[in-house]
């Protein structure tokens, strides 16, 4: 496909910079606000164009030489080529953004926004890698080309999974491998094994196919702010709509009154059940239902959780919130067009958005995990 050359006037989300080309908006991958830069066009519609920078031409001053030898060709990354502390602040802007453009707030209505954040290296405890004839990898973007692991491996991944990736290597015939590091820094990649981990005092369990939050490095400062959002007591009566193995209900259900805690998943909710048992919590009711199956007369809260896929809540699961009508909603997100999509229904059914923190969950990737409090006047 055809280069362009354009100037990136702002960095959006997906990990795109934005430019203008013959009338046409542009997003870009490899760019950062203040480039100007050779691109190669990859898709083209109507008015838009999608394309990867080729050569920088003027770079801007946010940018910095990747420390990952693939960074060029992995698709798991998407800020490498730019300062941490630049990344910190795209991802700061595209919430407050979506707030106002989605979610059809005011700027002076949005609160401060927090940033938590950690070391952006190392952090991961867990990750799907690939492998093709005996060698690991990533596939690169919008390809199943491998991009095989550079000799020092992954620098978002445990340093425990990145030995054993180096090691390993032929004696894994898969094509692709989810692969973890527990709580004793033991490398677990068989399908159906068992990963125990331990945050504050709780110890979870959880098969390895299921979904646990993977920044080992901020787990416990979420799961610690959460609770702050929630400033519950012990005649608090909470409820958790998407509780995956426990994450947050666990911990919850020691300082309230009781917890009730939902999750479509089956599996995830066996593993929630066997965890209340391992930390001998009582008060806590574990459901295998969707959120949108929740009786809000029957399951009625002071409290609501909210941590839902990136698809966000739907329409019915906010209805149903809202005909509940908690005196608080600590609503975690990992999309913020969804979020802010919900958080209008929200406001508009008398809301106020009092709390807002940026968790950065996934340094140098385009993803970003959002923490707030709405409550109810």
């Amino acid at each position: 496909m055809n280069n362009i050359t354009l100037n990136i006037e702002k960095d959006v989300f997906g990990g795109f910079g934005l430019g203008y080309h013959d009338g046409k908006t542009c997003f870009i991958e490899g760019t950062v606000s203040g480039d100007t830069v050779e691109a190669q066009i990859y898709e083209e519609k109507k008015n838009l164009i999608f394309g990867t920078a080729t050569k920088v031409i003027t770079a801007s001053e946010d940018r910095i030489t990747a420390l990952c030898k693939i960074a060029k060709h992995c698709g798991g990354c998407s800020y490498q080529h730019i300062s941490y502390k630049k990344e910190l602040l795209i991802k700061k802007q595209i919430i407050e953004d979506s707030l106002m453009r989605i979610g059809s707030l005011d700027k002076e209505s949005i609160p401060p926004i927090e940033t938590i954040s950690g070391d952006p290296q190392f952090y991961r405890s867990h990750g799907l890698v690939k492998i093709k004839n005996n060698t690991i990898g990533f596939f690169k973007a919008r390809s199943n080309d491998l991009v095989p692991l550079p000799q020092e491996g992954c620098l978002l991944m445990h340093n425990e999974i990145n030995s054993f990736c180096t090691k390993n290597n032929e004696n894994l015939n898969n094509e692709e491998i989810k692969i973890a590091v527990d709580e004793n820094k033991k490398v677990i990649w068989q399908e159906k094994s068992i990963v125990t981990e331990k945050i504050n005092d709780i110890t979870y369990s959880r098969s390895l196919e299921l979904f646990f939050q993977a920044n080992r490095l901020l787990r416990q400062r979420m799961i610690d702010e959460v609770i702050e959002l929630c400033d519950c007591n012990k005649d608090d009566i909470i409820c958790d709509a998407h509780c995956g193995v426990g994450l947050f209900s666990l911990p919850l259900a020691k300082i309230s009154k009781s917890v009730r805690a939902f999750d479509i998943n089956k599996e995830a909710v066996k593993f929630a059940k066997r965890n209340a048992k391992i930390n001998s919590i009582k008060n806590i009711d574990f459901s295998s239902l969707a959120s949108s199956q929740i009786h809000p007369q029957r399951d009625l809260s002071d409290i609501v959780v909210l941590d839902p896929p990136r698809g966000g809540c739907d329409k019915k699961t906010r209805k149903t919130i809202m005909a509940m009508k908690p005196k608080k909603i600590v609503y975690v997100s990992c999309d913020p067009a969804t979020y802010s999509r919900d958080v209008k229904d929200f406001i508009t059914e008398g809301y106020k958005l009092k709390k807002l923190y940026f968790i950065d969950m996934f340094p140098r990737t385009y993803h970003i995990e959002i923490m707030s409090l709405l409550e109810r006047p």
